[in-house]
């Protein structure tokens, strides 16, 4: 049986074909190191005109030692990119951790304005 490989991009762009992803989960088994810096820090994804607003991301635990630099690198850029922030993470043996676009106005509108509109009583 021959099976076929497509990135993501194509993948999305070509088989979902849908601009807008409200939630994704990625659990892909270590390739994470590689897609969280491609979707959260270049933005690849955006910048072809896919938009992500959530996503939860189980992070393959951050040891040894080499993947726990990479792990903080990431993080770190992740944070310094300013269009993630991680909400939430939860330790079971790898790293669930859940992220929210504040940086692209539809995502900021739908899942965050409603948090920090002043309530009238």
């Amino acid at each position: 049986m021959n099976a076929v490989n497509i990135d993501m991009l194509t993948f999305l762009k070509n088989i979902v074909n849908r601009t807008t992803i409200d939630y994704m989960i990625i659990d892909n088994g270590g390739a994470e190191y590689q897609l969280l810096p491609m979707i959260a820090i270049e933005n690849v994804l955006e910048d072809n005109g896919i938009v992500i607003c959530q996503m939860n991301v189980e992070i393959y635990a951050p040891g040894p030692l080499d993947r726990l630099e990479q792990f903080a690198e990431i993080m770190l850029a992740i944070l310094k990119a300013k269009r993630f922030a991680p909400i939430h993470s939860l330790y079971w043996g790898h790293l669930r951790t859940f992220f929210i676009n504040i940086d692209h106005p539809f995502c900021v509108e739908k899942y965050l304005v409603q948090f920090f509109e002043e309530q009238s009583t």
